[in-house]
């Protein structure tokens, strides 16, 4: 992988998420960079749709979306091959992953990484960049879901709080998931390209936690990581 993966753990409710989506662009080499949302994992829901315009305005970018579930009215191959970020919204999971794979995207984005581009996703979006997740989208309540797209190593909880943090640990104790696991909480944001980590950052609350296997111990430890604060980080970019 030579691009950067992107992951969200959730939108704050409420809020524009501004910050969120201004550290989404600021990965991309490119100063106006296309920028496609793929709706997959909603439905082809049209408020997220119109949400993305507005959070990706063409001040900023050059936006557009890819329905794939209603009328299909773009080249997928084609129009993905000229994207510089691709943005997965969020939804069910394994529906998303399984939209993918049925429908060859699953390789289109890998072909968007290999030549340097940005793959981003919240919440859903998140946990296919995996290899497996916690997610409430197979049924009643929380439960561990063991496929992902794989880009990159290990597992990942998003809208990560205790209940899914312990999950998560309890997954990886049981060699139900693949470590290092990500526990990624509502308004935070992990970075990855070829090198591993690049960034961990935030708004308000957001937290970053890596769990992983003490091969001394044998358990299951985890480490809060330090993130940057999105208001700290756009203050600083200001003022340069």
């Amino acid at each position: 992988m030579t691009g950067t993966v992107v992951t969200i753990g959730g939108l704050v409710h409420g809020s524009d998420n501004a910050e969120i989506h201004s550290f989404v662009l600021s990965t991309s080499q490119s100063k106006k960079p296309n920028v496609c949302y793929v709706p997959l994992a909603s439905g082809d829901y049209d408020l997220y749709v119109e949400l993305f315009y507005q959070q990706y305005p063409t001040t900023v970018c050059q936006p557009s979306h890819l329905n794939l579930l209603r009328t299909v009215d773009k080249n997928p191959e084609t129009h993905l091959a000229e994207q510089d970020i691709v943005y997965l919204g969020g939804g069910s999971t394994p529906v998303l992953l399984a939209g993918l794979q049925i429908l060859g995207l699953d390789q289109m984005l890998s072909d968007v990484l290999a030549r340097g581009g940005v793959i981003a996703g919240d919440s859903a979006g998140a946990h296919v960049m995996f290899g497996g997740s916690i997610t409430d989208s197979l049924g009643d309540g929380l439960q561990v879901f063991g496929k992902g797209l794989g880009f990159l190593e290990g597992s990942c909880a998003a809208h990560a709080d205790d209940i899914r943090r312990q999950m998560l640990a309890a997954a990886l104790s049981a060699s139900q998931l693949s470590g290092p696991a990500w526990a990624i909480g509502d308004g935070a944001v992990a970075a990855f390209s070829g090198s591993g980590l690049v960034a961990a950052t935030a708004t308000d609350d957001g937290s970053v936690t890596r769990l992983y296997h003490d091969p001394d111990s044998g358990l299951v430890r985890s480490t809060n990581l330090e993130v940057v604060r999105l208001n700290e980080r756009s203050a600083a970019v200001g003022s340069e």
